[in-house]
């Protein structure tokens, strides 16, 4: 008995393989999405890479600094680039009650270190702070002056110094404050210029006092 002769057999159906394809298109969507934000990124720098930045307005312990903005939202403007544009704001915080004194110092009197100055020169920088002559004539007292090599050291009573005119004090802290002797020059407590209502609006501080803080502040730079 013959058997049939059996032909070839049907070839099976292949899948279609894709997987060329889909990483080929995946590849091409990833580079015209980076395309697209190197593309955004350029447009909003160009844009903005000519706007002037605007620094905020500093003020000082006892000085009230001031800066050159003109902001008066207390909203300042950061530097523009590919991120685009920043914009930030200061904000008031309360110091810990840990890092608060508990109990009060006795301060030792206030001393005015005034390196490299003799008495001439000395003198001379008094002069020129238009004081009250009153204040002019107790600075000027050499019985008040500690002469240290090159250097001297001035003795001023407690209530001049809360009493100086505001220009005045500006004038003589700039002097004090290129000494690290005199510790509160150098590195007075800062605040922006027209901030002292807003630190002091919620402070419990009673008016008095905080008319004598704002008495001894002073503008520190131009």
């Amino acid at each position: 008995m013959s058997t049939p002769k059996q032909g070839p057999s049907p070839a099976k159906p292949t899948e279609p393989s894709s997987s060329v394809d889909k990483m080929f298109l995946a590849k091409a969507l990833l580079l015209v999405c980076a395309l697209q934000f190197f593309a955004l990124s350029y447009f909003i720098y160009d844009k903005k890479k000519n706007r002037p930045v605007q620094p905020p307005n500093d003020t000082v312990l006892g000085v009230v600094t001031k800066g050159t903005s003109a902001n008066t939202d207390n909203h300042f403007q950061g530097n523009a680039g590919p991120w685009g544009e920043l914009e930030y704001v200061r904000i008031n915080i309360v110091s810990p009650e840990d890092y608060l004194p508990a109990q009060l110092k006795n301060m030792p009197p206030t001393q005015w270190h005034f390196a490299g100055y003799d008495s001439e020169k000395l003198a001379s920088l008094i002069r020129s702070c238009n004081l009250p002559a009153d204040q002019q004539a107790e600075l000027l007292d050499q019985q008040k002056w500690t002469v240290s090599g090159n250097d001297i050291i001035l003795t001023p009573a407690k209530e001049l110094v809360l009493g100086l005119p505001s220009s005045a004090r500006s004038q003589l802290y700039s002097v004090l404050a290129q000494n690290p002797a005199n510790r509160s020059q150098q590195w007075p407590y800062t605040f922006r210029q027209n901030g002292f209502e807003e630190w002091f609006e919620n402070s419990g501080v009673s008016l008095p006092n905080q008319a004598l803080i704002k008495k001894l502040t002073y503008q520190r730079g131009n």
